[in-house]
């Protein structure tokens, strides 16, 4: 009988692979750090942030701020509409720091330094992108 002999595979290339990992690494990045970074591209965008980004913006000065706590902005949420067991004050707060919101903390309560949105400029703002918006045809 005749002894089968297997083709042996081409070895893949790891070293092009592994060198931007390892050169991360030595950085002082982590593994974590690393594949959370890769898997970004990936995630879904989050309801709670969009929601907050609707009526709620970074305060570039302190100038026009409020601070408003998880609860207050959970309030405001549900009544402009947006409602749902993912609006919860922990998600809220989740979001916000994720947002990069500041935070304070006054007699004990975490309140969020934020500027209402000015939505007549906004809206403003959209119809103006939309005239000048050109769709490409084939």
């Amino acid at each position: 009988m005749r002894k089968r002999t297997r083709k042996r595979r081409k070895p893949i290339d790891d070293f092009r692979f592994l060198v931007p990992s390892f050169k991360k690494y030595t950085i002082g990045f982590s593994l974590s750090q690393l594949i959370s970074e890769h898997n970004k591209r990936f995630e879904e965008p989050d309801d709670c942030e969009e929601a907050i980004l609707v009526f709620l913006k970074v305060p570039e000065t302190m100038d026009n701020t409020e601070s408003l706590s998880a609860g207050d902005i959970m309030r405001e949420l549900n009544f402009r509409g947006f409602h749902g067991r993912q609006y919860n004050s922990i998600a809220i707060g989740r979001a916000m720091k994720r947002l990069g919101f500041e935070s304070k903390t006054i007699h004990g309560i975490n309140k969020y330094l934020v500027t209402k949105v000015n939505t007549d400029e906004r809206n403003r703002n959209n119809k103006e992108e939309a005239k000048e918006f050109i769709p490409e045809i084939f």
